[in-house]
């Protein structure tokens, strides 16, 4: 296997790692994109069905929408050290983008410049 494959399934091992442990939830599928600077990490099927439904409606869509980008704020500090020791790399950033009616969501991760020393995150 060839080493981006390795990092890419450490990521999903991570993030399904977190979000069961830190979201109480489990994607459908993940998929890993790795750029120079950042990381991409889409989601499927991470809203559960009632919550598609409750989505419908404008208000409830956004009230969902900032449940979901509160609750990764509160606990994002986990799944940054993850990625950062996987990569190698220091996490300037990072954001969870939910669409509750669809159940699909974002993370991305920002890297500073320059790889951590001897793959501790900074």
């Amino acid at each position: 296997m060839e080493e981006q494959d390795v990092l890419r399934q450490r990521v999903v091992g991570a993030v399904t790692k977190f979000q069961k442990d830190q979201m109480s939830v489990s994607a459908e599928s993940l998929a890993v994109d790795v750029h120079p600077n950042s990381l991409v990490v889409t989601l499927q099927g991470i809203t559960c069905p009632a919550e598609q439904d409750y989505a419908r409606d404008k208000e409830a869509r956004e009230l969902l929408e900032r449940f979901h980008e509160a609750l990764f704020g509160a606990t994002k500090p986990v799944l940054e050290g993850a990625i950062g020791e996987i990569l190698e790399r220091s996490v300037q950033r990072s954001k969870l983008s939910v669409d509750p009616e669809s159940g699909d969501g974002v993370i991305m991760f920002t890297f500073e410049d320059k790889p951590c020393p001897h793959g501790a995150p900074a």
